[in-house]
């Protein structure tokens, strides 16, 4: 439809939105690129500090000692290059680097037991010092990391600035009638074109007398005189009464989600350090959650449980996937003084497209079930918390009616004989007929425990989905 004066003003208004956060997007970026001329991390000190190490023993112990003409005269080239040697070698392997320094020096030097606790001593504090000087490091680039997240989501919100118009009289007028027939009065009718090109219609309503109807009635009668259908955006409130309220209704999706879930705990443990979640967003996306915590018992649970918090939270407030993770992961490598890591499994299925992503950071292999057959989904990255700078593997897959997302932890993969877990389970997935989620875990988990006896060596957690047709 033609715009008016008042429709133009706010695709002005939209336009001038989408220039402000890209200027904001790349102020970001460049403070992101601002980080990555700082020194990284390293594992072994220095050349610099091994010279620091060696200045500072031979300011102690040499520059005073009746032995320093003959060691740093008459032999300066030798007495350099094997204390250098030794130094050197403390640096890759202590333990044996300080016994050469002690037998490489004990028929010259006539202080070697001290110049040896020094030496451990000076190594022990320039490590300390490395170490944190690490930790440093590593929590800026994690601001690094989390500033491109930032960046990214401004980009994606850019996209997503919708331009609102009012909808043509025709429709306008079939809405208020079918409205007023069911006894509710209407007003602010506005059309919402998002970037997706999925149609949203805001709407302000109350009822006659005070009533209270279902919100989703509401979303039935203005489906019945549109070519679209819609449900209920699931910010808003299940009910409408006498009050006026504002309502958003988005197009329906194509498919209907259900998932189930089998659980078992490791032998002689009272929790499971596995957690899952099912996150489903506003605009028809589901996602799929399952964490692995590192080891077993409370300490495992309690890693894994922050871990699905926080991805909860993250891809709520819009982060991407993969910048959801890989900001946990900074997180974790930063916060942790011993190595404490936590596997993620993400699956994000889109319920307009049946495109799903398998998001994985050192996650056990999926299962797609189709009508005839299995398909694997697998990738190899390192779990969240080990390492800085980690890599996330994404496959996207093509869902239909009637298919099976079914994810699982380690636990379940580790039941059976090395190299050969992963054609049995797709054996077994293969031969269950069930169509029910729960049904389908449930018969998943009965085999691996009668596989081993009934016991389990290992928290074992299985997540299946399922999606139909509308």
């Amino acid at each position: 439809m033609k715009l008016n004066v008042a429709d133009e003003a706010v695709f002005l208004n939209g336009e001038i939105n989408r220039e402000k956060l890209v200027l904001l997007a790349k102020a970001f970026d460049e403070l992101a690129a601002s980080f990555s001329g700082l020194p990284k991390s390293q594992d072994k000190l220095s050349e610099n500090e091994l010279n620091h190490i060696f200045e500072c023993l031979g300011e102690k112990y040499c520059k005073e000692c009746e032995k320093c003409e003959c060691c740093w005269e008459q032999n300066y080239f030798s007495t350099y290059q094997s204390a250098y040697e030794i130094l050197s070698r403390i640096n890759e392997d202590e333990e044996e680097g300080l016994k050469e320094l002690k037998n490489g020096f004990a028929k010259d030097c006539i202080r070697t037991e001290e110049i040896v606790r020094e030496t451990q001593r000076l190594f022990h504090r320039e490590r300390e010092n490395l170490k944190w000087n690490n930790k440093i490091i590593s929590a800026r680039e994690a601001v690094s990391e989390q500033l491109k997240a930032m960046s990214q989501i401004i980009m994606q919100i850019k996209d997503e600035v919708c331009l609102v118009e009012k909808p043509s009289d025709a429709m306008e007028k079939n809405i208020r009638f079918v409205l007023w027939s069911s006894r509710i009065l209407a007003k602010n009718i506005f059309v919402i074109n998002r970037a997706d090109k999925r149609k949203e219609l805001r709407i302000t309503v109350k009822t006659k007398n005070g009533r209270c109807i279902p919100t989703k009635e509401l979303a039935n009668l203005i489906g019945s005189v549109s070519d679209t259908g819609y449900t209920v955006s699931k910010n808003c409130k299940n009910l409408i009464n006498g009050e006026w309220y504002p309502v958003t209704l988005v197009e329906d999706v194509n498919f209907n989600m259900l998932y189930g879930v089998a659980r078992r705990i490791k032998d002689g443990e009272r929790v499971s350090g596995d957690n899952f979640s099912i996150i489903e967003n506003k605009d028809g996306r589901s996602i799929l959650c399952l964490a692995d915590g590192m080891g077993s018992g409370l300490n495992a649970c309690s890693e894994s449980e922050k871990v699905i918090e926080l991805l909860e939270e993250l891809t709520e407030a819009g982060f991407y996937k993969e910048a959801a993770i890989k900001m946990i992961n900074s997180l974790l490598v930063v916060k942790m003084d011993e190595p404490l890591f936590t596997t993620a499994d993400l699956c994000e299925i889109n319920l307009y497209s049946g495109l799903c992503e398998f998001v994985k950071a050192g996650a056990a292999i999926s299962f797609i079930k189709r009508k005839n057959w299995v398909e694997v989904v697998e990738a190899s990255t390192l779990p969240a918390g080990l390492v800085y700078e980690m890599e996330t593997s994404t496959v996207s897959k093509k869902l239909y009616d009637g298919d099976f997302v079914v994810m699982m932890t380690d636990g379940v993969i580790d039941a059976f004989a090395p190299a050969s877990g992963e054609e049995m389970l797709k054996d077994i997935i293969e031969e269950i007929d069930s169509t029910n989620p729960r049904e389908i875990a449930s018969e998943i988990l009965e085999h691996v425990l009668e596989y081993n006896n009934g016991g389990a060596g290992d928290d074992m957690t299985i997540l299946v989905a399922g999606i139909w047709g509308r």
